[in-house]
């Protein structure tokens, strides 16, 4: 399973995450798949102590879209414009 832990530079705080679900666009916070993935990033980073004691500020989802064939990474010229296709990405990047 993915599990992510970023710390955050300008106003402080630890971002932690991870999972990949396909074909679900439901953007409601599953508190139980929220406590699975604490679990698994204090077992990733113990330093971030026991998640009992964790002070969670926020929780969200976020929907990541992708392509079963890949990115579309494409410029192209349209009406004498050019045109850059990048989307269907998923998860990459930040």
């Amino acid at each position: 399973e993915a599990t992510y832990v970023f710390l955050r530079g300008l106003h402080g705080g630890i971002i932690l995450g991870g999972c990949r679900q396909e074909h679900n666009w439901d953007g409601q916070v599953d508190l139980d798949l929220a406590s699975d993935i604490i679990e698994r990033c204090c077992k990733l980073a113990p330093e971030l102590g026991r998640p009992e004691n964790l002070k969670i500020i926020h929780h969200d989802v976020g929907l990541r879209p992708s392509r079963k064939d890949g990115a579309r990474t494409e410029k192209k010229g349209i009406h004498k414009k050019t045109v850059i296709h990048n989307y269907g990405v998923g998860g990459f990047g930040y």
